[in-house]
């Protein structure tokens, strides 16, 4: 059986998470991608993010973004 990890991040500590991976400023100034669609990451449609291959990956809120993302 494959045992996975979820962690979930209240909309109040985002921008705690964001700045303690010190990618706060990135995510205002427009900096980061979606993994999925390639659309800008924003407070307001940030979805998920995970480590793959030591890099943090975002997904924006579209649902096919996360199905993908998720695979």
């Amino acid at each position: 059986m494959k045992k996975e990890t979820i962690s979930a991040i209240y909309e109040d500590d985002i921008q705690g998470v964001f700045e303690k991976l010190g990618l706060w400023d990135e995510l205002n100034n427009g900096k980061i991608k979606c993994a999925v669609c390639g659309d800008i990451i924003t407070f307001d449609n940030f979805s998920a993010m995970k480590k793959i291959d030591n890099m943090i990956k975002m997904i924006c809120d579209k649902g096919t973004c996360f199905m993908e993302f998720n695979k």
